[in-house]
Parts: C-alpha cells; sequence; structure tokens
C-alpha cells in the first residue's frame, strides 16, 4: 500500500517568459495505490483547489480512480479569459483562443464508456473566438449559454460567425457524450 497525502498553499506557476501567471495556488490532495490481484486500487484527488488566472478567482476539486481504465469526477466554478489559458494549455488542434467562459459545472464518467458520462452545470460564452491550425476558417464572436445535465446538452441562443457567415443554434443534443466520445 501506498498512501502519499501532499498540498500547496500560496504557489505561483508562470509560463517562461510570459506576464501571466497562475497564483495564490491552494489545494489538498491524495494519492493511493493497494497493489493486489484481488482488490487492487488506484485513487487521486485533490480537493478544494483554489486558485487565481490573471485575477480571476478558480475552484475545482478532482477524484480519478482505477487508471488502468480511469473514472473520472471533475468539478469546476470560474470565469476564463481564454487568451490567458492558452499560455497555460492550448489544444494541439487550435492556433489561439480568445473570449471568455463563466463555468459551473460537474462531470462524472469512466474511460472506455462514453455512455456513462453525466453532468450538470451551465458554460457561458461571451465574445470567444478560435482559430484552427491549418485552416483559414475562425469561429468569431461566439456567445450562447450551453446546460448540462445528465446526458444532455442545451444550447441556448449561441450565436457568432464562421468563413464569413452568421449562425444562430438553440436546441437539445440527447446522448453527447456517446457522441462525442464513441469511436462509432
Amino acid at each position: 500500500l501506498v498512501a502519499i497525502e501532499f498540498g500547496s498553499q500560496q504557489a505561483s506557476v508562470r509560463p517562461s517568459g510570459s506576464d501571466y501567471s497562475l497564483s495564490n495556488i491552494r489545494f489538498k490532495g491524495n494519492y493511493t495505490n493497494r497493489i493486489s490481484a484481488a482488490q487492487p486500487h488506484e485513487r487521486l484527488s485533490l480537493n478544494g483547489v483554489e486558485a487565481r488566472l490573471q485575477g480571476q478567482p478558480l475552484r475545482m476539486d478532482v477524484v480519478m480512480e482505477n487508471f488502468a481504465q480511469p473514472t473520472l469526477s471533475l468539478s469546476a466554478k470560474s470565469r476564463i479569459d481564454l487568451e490567458v489559458l492558452s499560455r497555460f494549455y492550448l489544444p494541439d488542434t487550435l492556433e489561439s483562443m480568445t473570449g471568455s467562459l463563466l463555468v459551473d459545472a460537474r462531470i462524472n464518467g469512466r474511460a472506455g464508456d462514453p455512455a456513462g458520462w453525466v453532468s450538470q452545470g451551465t458554460v457561458e460564452a461571451a465574445h470567444v473566438t478560435l482559430k484552427l491550425k491549418e485552416s483559414p476558417v475562425m469561429v468569431e464572436d461566439i456567445n450562447g449559454r450551453l446546460t448540462l445535465f445528465g446526458n444532455r446538452l442545451t444550447v441556448t441562443q449561441l450565436s457568432g460567425k464562421a468563413a464569413g457567415s452568421d449562425f444562430n443554434v438553440d436546441g437539445t443534443f440527447d446522448n453527447v457524450y456517446a457522441w462525442l466520445l464513441s469511436d462509432k
């Protein structure tokens, strides 16, 4: 059995050569790993994570179990400036991102089980612009609200521009995680 408790108070992370920082990082965490043929157990937990990303508060909790086929539980609450976030993490399909997201959501699921993911909460987009790598198309000025409940995504007054055309979306997508996460 390996059991480790750890934490942080008043830590900061600043990307090399950047003025942006993730500051006042504090959390408590624990890791356990029991090697056993009958009942193996792996668990990583980060509780009460709080930080400030360029002055905006970020709060979240993360629990991951069974690393071979992970089960993940994540809750987050924050206003996120996407340009600042891109200095810390930028998906490899994006060249740039700007705008802001207001997130208050929870998601739970297990890898390899696309239909088993559930969520609850909201994500509000304000003036979001995404530039895809190796593509001249930009998706600009995205505004709207996404509501998550169970395995359903409801889109309310989502608008923006793509390839010079305006778009507006209102609707409900059922079984959204199976669609997003399944290779079928």
